[in-house]
């Protein structure tokens, strides 16, 4: 009892403001361009005539209709939607009226990610993550403009002694080392991770940047990286429990800063890797403190906040739901294996494996019904999923001349935009009924090639084929499977151009 009695008074001790504002001023400022993305892919991905067809989403996936943006909404609106997320960004970062402005960002960022669920991914699942927090914990009280401006002589004084309730603060320091430490457990029932190929292997997917410039000339490199990623992640629960200072810690913090770094340089995930390098300030909350006051005393809070800890109690029941909804995702529980293309194989689905399934539908419903969707399985699938793809388009012209078009204008350069592709060859990321496989198929296929009509405006017939290649522990790949994706040509319409397909 005294030892329990100990551990909640730890978790419940007041903490200092100004590291937890500093890390909603930089995620505010982050918030803005991820916004400002979400605005210029309207016309691709979130547009009635986009490359998704939304009501086919809602009809596959009956929950994400819980949405603001409702079916029929206008181009216009959504735009004016994300700008205004924007602007709300710009105002958590100034500390003017942060939850408000948090709670707007979210419900934005949740109605986003429900529309255009087919290409979900990683970035969107942190943000909107990372704004729910926004809303919980006690951030403002420092590095505030309304603040600074209303006081600047004393200011900086007064942020350095300001206190707030702890308990949510540590739950957010909690979920941190939770993403990070079921990421590693994922990647230990991965063959590829174990071997030390998996890094090599995702370089050479078209997740990466350049996948043509990664030579294996490198491989000590890419060991290193492969099994640094596996300690940091592995060994992140340490960031909660060793002292401040503490060599090991600055150590992981290195690996840390190592492993985000070269994940912006060469994937198509920034914000997510962005935004948990910001939030590495919460982590390192007590150091930063040290450095800013050299002789802090223990934070208090002022009297009349002693006893208002009201998100305290709703974060701990949060991050409690997140890490039982996760529990699924240790080794032993469920396990993965590299196996074919196959379209159900492929699916990733958090509420029929693990042998906990009722349990795990009753949490991630709880989720869900409040707009959080997470499953931190980061690059654990590349045995699966570890292809490359090539494309042929060719044009047969009204003479029945052919000439050879550039393929790069088929697709959007973008993680979405590879998302969409993964579709076209079974290598769905959602279990999706078999009676709708052709469908979706069918109708990104029409949109792709709407698209490419829209952009290029070819006249005569075009064929677009595809080669399919698996890729080897050396960055080499299989012999490609061929196939012909669609055949269609452009013609005028009250719309616009559109593609007739054959």
């Amino acid at each position: 009892m005294v030892a329990a009695r100990r551990a909640v008074d730890s978790m419940c001790r007041p903490a200092f403001a100004l590291p937890l504002d500093l890390f909603r001023v930089l995620f505010g400022i982050l918030c803005v361009a991820y916004f400002l993305q979400l605005y210029r892919e309207v016309p691709e991905f979130s547009a009635p005539d986009g490359l998704l067809d939304h009501a086919l989403t809602r009809e596959i996936f009956w929950y994400t209709r819980m949405s603001l943006f409702y079916p029929g909404i206008s181009v216009e609106v959504l735009r004016a939607a994300f700008l205004a997320a924007s602007l709300a960004s710009l105002a958590l970062a100034a500390g003017y009226y942060p939850r408000a402005a948090a709670l707007f960002m979210f419900l934005v960022a949740v109605s986003a990610y429900r529309r255009n669920f087919l290409v979900f991914f990683w970035d969107d699942a942190l943000m909107h993550l990372f704004m729910f927090w926004m809303i919980i914990l006690p951030t403002g009280r420092t590095l505030s403009m309304r603040d600074a401006l209303r006081g600047r002589r004393d200011a900086r004084e007064r942020w350095r002694q300001t206190a707030v309730p702890g308990l949510a603060v540590r739950c957010f320091a909690w979920n941190l080392a939770l993403i990070y430490f079921v990421s590693g457990a994922w990647k230990l029932t991965s063959p590829m991770w174990l071997r030390g190929d998996a890094l090599l292997v995702t370089l050479h997917t078209p997740a990466a940047y350049r996948p043509a410039f990664w030579s294996p000339t490198l491989q000590p490199f890419y060991l290193l990286g492969n099994y640094g990623t596996l300690v940091v992640e592995l060994l992140s629960p340490l960031f909660l429990v060793l002292r401040p200072w503490h060599p090991v810690k600055w150590a992981l913090l290195v690996l840390l800063l190592g492993f985000h770094l070269g994940i912006i340089a060469t994937l198509r995930v920034p914000y997510s890797n962005i935004a948990l390098l910001c939030a590495a300030v919460v982590l390192f909350r007590d150091e930063i403190m040290d450095v800013l006051h050299p002789a802090p005393a223990e934070p208090r809070l002022a009297a009349d906040r002693g006893a208002r800890n009201f998100g305290g109690a709703f974060a701990l029941a949060f991050v409690a739901v997140l890490t039982a909804a996760n529990s699924r995702f240790i080794p032993g529980l469920h396990s993965l294996s590299a196996t074919h293309y196959d379209s159900v194989a492929s699916g990733i689905d958090s509420r029929d494996v693990g042998g906990l399934s009722e349990f795990q539908t009753a949490l991630y419903s709880a989720l869900w019904l409040v707009g959080i969707a997470q499953e931190y399985q980061l690059f654990n699938w590349i045995d699966i999923r570890n292809y490359t793809v090539r494309y042929e388009v060719q044009l047969r012209d009204p003479t029945g001349a052919h000439q050879t078009l550039d393929p790069n204008g088929l697709f959007p350069e973008s993680t979405r935009g590879v998302l969409v592709q993964a579709y076209l060859h079974d290598l769905i990321w959602f279990r999706i009924p078999a009676a709708y496989r052709e469908r979706l198929k069918e109708s990104l296929l029409r949109r792709v090639a709407n698209r490419y009509c829209r952009k290029t405006l070819p006249s005569g017939q075009v064929s677009v084929a595809s080669q399919l290649m698996r890729i080897h522990a050396d960055g080499s790949t299989t012999e490609p499977v061929s196939s012909t994706l669609m055949r269609f040509d452009c013609e005028a319409s009250p719309t616009g151009v559109v593609a007739r397909m054959y």
